[in-house]
């Protein structure tokens, strides 16, 4: 599982044109957080610092509405966004799998309406807001800091852009041969290490859940368990689904493990482990397997 570019199968070079997509996300939300570089002086001169040995900053704006967008920002992000694809370009553009693309869309819309929506909610109060932050700030509060609403609101948006991902060959620019020739192998290789990069994000996803699930099932019989949630099977069971979808390399590794991993699960459910130490230990014995057979990632 472990390979490098060279022993990369010639299956895993294929173009992944016709399997994924690239995805762009970009969530704009002010942090309200402003360097203060007279109160660091101050704080300098008044502590017998040194210039520069003192950061400061005052949030200018603290609000629960603003901290609601924030949360919903993360959770877009993380727990779907970055769940969802696979790492591409350093700019942030990652790679979705076509099968996930219409889910994808959806989810995004009914995030985005979300989004707008608390947007809306905070800007109905940021009025409200400013002269709130003029209360507690006191003499840090200044109000060149607080835009017109128009521009304020701008400063919050939320943008999804699909693009089609080019063929690793398909390279229709008018340039001497040689330096053709150059740039297709530089994508090739690009190719390459992105699809190792690809089968270690799915890695990745799958060693949290299951390095979980080995920890929580290692007690005996007569001990309680702590921590033992109904999640701990639909955890590793939902990796399992997206493993299938999310290799689009095709990578004949990745799906015998998630086959031996979806076949260690059958019929597993939080309530046979909570009850049965056999079905216990069986389970993790299998999941311990599986866990030894993944790639070293420096986890």
């Amino acid at each position: 599982m472990n390979y490098t570019q060279e022993q990369m199968p010639e299956t895993h070079i294929a173009s992944l044109a016709t399997s994924a997509s690239m995805v762009e996300l970009t969530i704009g939300v002010p942090t309200f957080r402003k360097k203060d570089k007279k109160v660091e002086a101050e704080a300098e001169v008044s502590n017998g610092a040194a210039k520069g040995t003192v950061s400061a900053s005052k949030k200018t704006i603290i609000s629960k509405k603003h901290k609601a967008i924030e949360s919903l920002r993360n959770a877009i992000r993380s727990e779907y966004h970055y769940k969802k694809t696979a790492p591409w370009l350093a700019s942030g553009i990652r790679l979705l799998p076509n099968g996930l693309l219409i889910d994808y869309q959806n989810t995004m819309v009914d995030f985005q309406k979300e989004f707008e929506l608390l947007v809306d909610d905070f800007m109905d109060d940021y009025a409200w807001e400013i002269a709130e932050a003029q209360l507690k700030m006191g003499q840090l509060f200044d109000p060149k800091l607080y835009p017109p609403v128009d521009v304020m609101r701008k400063k919050f948006y939320m943008t999804v852009l699909i693009i089609p991902l080019p063929d690793s060959g398909d390279f229709r620019v008018d340039i001497p041969q040689q330096a053709l020739e150059d740039t297709r192998q530089q994508y090739d290789s690009f190719y390459k290490s992105q699809i190792v990069a690809i089968t270690e994000d799915i890695m990745q996803k799958l060693h949290a859940p299951l390095s979980n699930m080995s920890s929580m099932l290692d007690y005996a019989a007569e001990d309680k368990p702590t921590g033992f949630r109904d999640t701990l099977v639909q955890n590793v069971l939902e990796v399992v689904d997206v493993m299938k979808t999310c290799n689009v390399a095709q990578d004949p590794k990745v799906e015998q493990i998630r086959l031996e991993l979806r076949d260690a699960l059958m019929g597993v459910t939080p309530d046979t482990l909570r009850n049965s130490e056999t079905q216990r230990v069986n389970t993790k014995e299998k999941v311990d397997r599986i866990i030894a057979s993944l790639p070293s990632l420096d986890m």
